[in-house]
């Protein structure tokens, strides 16, 4: 995590790095500091998601998983998505132990003066 914000501070400052009256003296230097900004959001989104904005936008308008970073490993740039993963619910009863907690998938009728709750658990359908 701390590599993503030094990352994501050095291009913030680095983006500043213009001159107040580049604007006056010439018009079009703004549109290198946009172009620095913009820069510096695609060194942040890569290093944070491997993935440039780019790749994000194309990947939200086409429904599918884009990334230059794989089409320049020779891969293909977009991808479908893969198709979500039914889910199930499996409760867990928890039991007092000697040093924590235990968690069985059914109840014990033996020990429910140590019965301490259920938890649920969304795990994979089999």
């Amino acid at each position: 995590m701390s590599r993503l914000l030094i990352v994501t501070v050095c291009s913030f400052l680095l983006c500043g790095c213009g001159v107040e009256r580049a604007w006056w003296d010439n018009p079009t230097m703004h549109l290198y500091q946009a172009g620095a900004i913009f820069l510096g959001a695609d060194v942040v989104s890569l290093a944070a998601t491997d993935k440039t904005v780019d790749d994000h936008i194309i990947g939200i308008a086409t429904d599918e998983d884009c990334s230059t970073l794989r089409a320049s490993h020779g891969g293909a740039w977009c991808i479908p998505n893969p198709p979500p993963v039914p889910m199930i619910d499996r409760t867990a009863y928890c039991y007092k132990s000697l040093a924590s907690a235990t968690c069985l998938t059914q109840p014990d009728p033996y020990n429910e003066a140590m019965f301490v709750g259920t938890r649920v658990d969304r795990i994979p359908a089999p």
